[in-house]
C-alpha cells in the first residue's frame, strides 16, 4: 500500500508558485452528514451523464466539526467532481464518511476504470504527467484543493490497494479553530458572565479578572492573546494599567470595551487595537476579536 501526501510540510515548487492564499477563514460549527448530502445533490446531474453508480456510506459517528462551511463544501464538490470525471462511462464511486473522538475521515474510489487508479496516483504524486487535461486548469485545481486543506489542517492521499482501485482519503480535524485565550477585565460581574458566555460558546478560552491590580497579577502568570478591558474599575482601573500591560506582554492585543462615549477620542482609544462601546451589538465584539487572531 502507498500513500502520498499532497499536504507535507515540503510540497513541490510548483504548488507554491503563484498559490492564491486564502486569508479569510470563518469558523463555525458544520454538521457534516447534511453538507455532504448536499454536495450529493450537487453531482447527482454529473452522475446521472455519466450513467456512473453512486453508492455512498455515512457512519453515525460523522458528527460536527469547527472549519469554514462554505470552503469545505466547495473542497467536496472538487474531489467528487474530479472523481467523476476520471471514470469511465458506467463505472462505480463510493463515497464513505466515518468519524473519530478527533477526525473525520472522507473516503473516495472508483471502479471499472484504469484511467481513475492512474489519474489519482498522477495528481496526488503532484502533479505527474498528466496529457490529457491543461496544465493551467489542474495547478489552479490544485492550488484551491490545497488552500482549503492547508488552512483546515487537514491531510490528503491516495492509497493503493493490490486487485482494486485506487482510494482517495481526505482526512479533517474536528476542532479547526485557534486555541485563543482571552482575558475580560471588568468589575460588573453581569458583564462578565455574558461576555464569557459568548465567548466561551465559540470555544474560545475565557479567564475574567475584577480590576487593574487583579490585571496585572494575572498577565505575570499567564499569556492571552487579548484583553478586554473596561477603563473605569474601582481601586486601579483600565486607564491606570493601560500601559503597564504592553510592559508585560509586549505583543497583547487590547480592546477596549467601555461605557464612556467621551474616551472614543482619547489616547487610549487611538492606542488601542480596538475601541467599543458596552452598548454595541455583541456580534461587534466577536467581529473585533476575529480581526485580531
Amino acid at each position: 500500500m502507498g500513500k502520498r501526501d499532497l499536504c507535507g510540510h515540503e510540497a513541490p515548487g510548483f504548488l507554491r508558485k503563484g498559490l492564491s492564499v486564502m486569508v479569510q477563514f470563518n469558523r463555525e460549527k458544520i454538521e457534516m452528514t447534511p453538507l455532504l448530502e448536499q454536495v450529493f445533490k450537487d453531482i447527482e446531474p454529473e452522475l446521472k451523464d455519466r450513467q456512473i453508480q453512486f453508492q455512498k456510506e455515512i457512519s453515525d459517528n460523522v458528527g460536527d466539526i469547527w472549519g469554514d462551511k462554505e470552503k469545505i463544501k466547495k473542497l467536496f464538490n472538487r474531489l467528487f467532481h474530479y472523481t467523476i470525471k476520471n471514470i469511465e462511462e458506467k463505472g462505480r464511486m463510493s463515497v464513505k464518511l466515518s468519524g473519530s473522538e478527533k477526525y473525520v475521515r472522507l473516503e473516495i474510489s472508483g471502479s471499472n476504470s484504469e484511467s481513475f487508479s492512474k489519474k489519482m496516483n498522477q495528481i496526488f504524486n503532484f502533479f505527474g504527467d498528466i496529457k490529457s487535461d491543461k496544465t493551467q486548469d489542474i495547478q489552479m485545481w490544485l492550488s484551491l484543493l490545497q488552500d482549503i486543506i492547508e488552512v483546515h489542517k487537514g491531510k490528503i492521499w491516495v492509497e493503493d490497494e493490490l486487485g482494486e482501485a485506487s482510494k482517495c482519503i481526505l482526512s479533517l480535524p474536528r476542532d479547526l479553530r485557534k486555541k485563543i485565550k482571552i482575558v475580560i477585565a471588568d468589575d460588573n460581574p453581569g458583564i462578565c458572565q455574558t461576555l464569557k458566555d459568548i465567548l466561551t460558546e465559540k470555544e474560545y478560552l475565557v479567564d475574567t479578572v475584577r480590576n487593574g491590580y487583579e490585571l496585572v497579577t494575572y498577565l505575570r502568570e499567564n499569556n492571552p492573546k487579548i484583553v478586554i478591558l473596561d477603563l473605569m474599575m474601582p481601586e486601579k482601573d483600565g486607564t491606570e494599567v493601560f500601559n503597564i500591560i504592553r510592559t508585560i506582554q509586549q505583543n497583547i492585543k487590547i480592546i477596549i470595551y467601555t461605557g464612556f462615549q467621551r474616551y472614543e477620542n482619547s489616547f487610549y482609544a487611538r492606542s488601542a487595537e480596538k475601541f467599543l462601546l458596552k452598548d454595541a451589538n455583541p456580534e461587534k465584539l466577536l467581529e473585533a476579536i476575529e480581526e485580531l487572531i
